[in-house]
């Protein structure tokens, strides 16, 4: 539906590890997706042919062969070598399907990175990463995460109905897509006059 509708010259689809925080190891070909069955599935169909990102905790796999998957072991979740940074700059969809909760989307976290809230904070993880020829090496991952003290929890509620508000948003039965430059504007100017927005009332 996705390709006949959009023709979209890339899609991603999330094969997120956030076990790497705890095991210190992630292998691009074998550590199975932690995200959903949609995504694991996803994970087995294309992982002989090299499409998965070599990152320990936001893997993802590119389906339609843009070019955007490299062979670099990724070393930070949001820096300027991350997909989350190329990204932010190209037109896209996030797409929500069949989910509970109004929105899910990491790249809010990338929005979070950029404006340093005051919630989250860099910690740094030390692990091993093993690449496409099961070459293994040792890394420092850098992670932006959650201020366990403050409790931080998205208000994902507001975010949707301010998605609604700024356009951001089509929806069709079990299917929402937000559009990125829409749904970024709005967020990103609500995160500079209020730098906790994102996870008040």
């Amino acid at each position: 539906m996705l390709r006949t509708n959009f023709k979209p010259s890339s899609i991603i689809v999330p094969t997120f590890t956030y076990s790497f925080t705890k095991t210190g190891k992630f292998e691009v070909l074998n550590t199975p997706s932690e995200v959903g069955r949609f995504s694991y599935e996803i994970q087995k169909m294309f992982v002989s042919d090299k499409r998965r990102t070599t990152d320990p905790i936001f893997s993802i796999v590119e389906t339609e062969g843009s070019g955007l998957v490299s062979d670099r072991v990724a070393l930070s979740a949001f820096d300027k070598m991350s997909v989350w940074h190329a990204l932010d700059s190209t037109e896209h969809y996030i797409i929500n399907i069949n989910l509970d909760l109004p929105i899910i989307a990491t790249q809010l976290h990338y929005l979070e990175y950029i404006h340093s809230v005051p919630y989250r904070y860099s910690k740094e993880f030390i692990g091993t990463v093993s690449n496409w020829e099961s070459v293994e090496s040792d890394i420092k991952y850098n992670y932006y995460v959650r201020n366990l003290d403050a409790n931080p929890q998205w208000n994902r509620n507001k975010i949707y109905n301010d998605s609604i508000k700024a356009n951001a948003i089509i929806e069709d039965g079990l299917v929402r897509l937000f559009k990125w430059s829409e749904l970024k504007t709005i967020i990103a100017s609500k995160i500079q006059s209020d730098s906790r927005y994102l996870i008040t009332s």
